[in-house]
């Protein structure tokens, strides 16, 4: 974005542009990952890629001047990368997640808590195969941390770090039960009731990795003490999403009928709710309930 933004462009323009890529390219390396990575059928992806396109939250980030769209790329790249490890391992699945690691933190400060937590499926991946866990810390871990610090220390970025932590008093009002629930309400929405279909017979292993990476980052919220709002919940649409995919992918007949039809009216009901956003100009501040904002 610097080149553009050094040639004269408005800034904001150029955020605008940057999230619209993001936006797009999001959508595409999702459907690489439930076709390639996983392996499930065309109708399934194609559906689910659909729902991300028109989820509240991805809406929400689309073309918006933050970087949330990019923090949504780096998300589903780690997801893929660590598909592809666990199937075909490599040093340029690695380098991909060291690298990664490194652009997590700098995207947002959530994406803080990816880096252990790639590091350590990193290892559980590694360890059927006897590679060094020293060496995958080292190069997932260590060798990241080090080059934030250096970026920390070079730039001054540690004085804008400390401001956050001072000033995270003023975001108290939005770090209550009431606003978690609504937020994580709105992220989820009726998605695990689709699980339930296609986890009669036992849950798989990749089911389990991604729901721990939902309670995992959750858990993350709660102790950073981060305003809930509804767009820090938006690293867990991708777990959610692919989740739903697999448990639909595992249904026959029927129930994977009535799975891909909800799947629809799902995303039909998440676009209306957008276009009332949208038509309703003073609602400004996308006031999804009286007590709650999408904001």
């Amino acid at each position: 974005m610097a080149v553009p933004i050094a040639l004269g462009l408005p800034v904001e323009l150029v955020y605008l542009a940057f999230s619209t890529w993001c936006s797009f390219a999001s959508l595409g390396l999702l459907f690489v990952v439930l076709r390639r990575g996983f392996r499930l059928a065309y109708r399934v992806s194609v559906l689910v890629v659909l729902l991300c396109a028109s989820h509240l939250l991805f809406l929400r980030a689309f073309a918006r001047p933050v970087t949330d769209a990019l923090g949504q790329v780096l998300t589903i790249g780690s997801l893929a990368l660590l598909v592809w490890r666990a199937r075909e391992p490599s040093a340029l699945q690695r380098g991909g997640l060291a690298l990664l690691n490194v652009l997590h933190p700098l995207a947002r400060p959530q994406g803080i808590a990816f880096v252990p937590f790639v590091t350590l499926a990193a290892l559980v991946i590694d360890r059927r195969r006897r590679t060094s866990a020293v060496r995958t810390v080292i190069e997932l871990l260590v060798v990241p941390a080090a080059i934030l610090a250096t970026l920390v220390l070079l730039f001054g970025w540690w004085h804008n770090a400390a401001a956050l932590v001072e000033e995270r008093a003023l975001f108290a009002d939005w770090f209550t039960p009431r606003d978690f629930g609504w937020s994580l309400l709105v992220t989820v929405q009726v998605l695990p009731l689709l699980w339930v279909a296609g986890w009669r017979h036992g849950v798989d292993r990749a089911s389990i990795a991604l729901l721990v990476w939902i309670i995992y980052y959750l858990g993350v919220l709660v102790a950073a003490r981060a305003p809930f709002w509804a767009r820090h919940f938006l690293p867990l649409l991708p777990a959610l999403l692919v989740l739903t995919a697999l448990a639909i992918d595992r249904t026959r007949g029927h129930l994977r009928t009535v799975g891909l039809v909800a799947v629809v009216l799902l995303a039909a009901a998440n676009v209306g709710v957008v276009a009332h956003f949208i038509f309703d100009r003073s609602n400004l501040s996308l006031r999804l309930l009286p007590s709650f904002s999408l904001g």
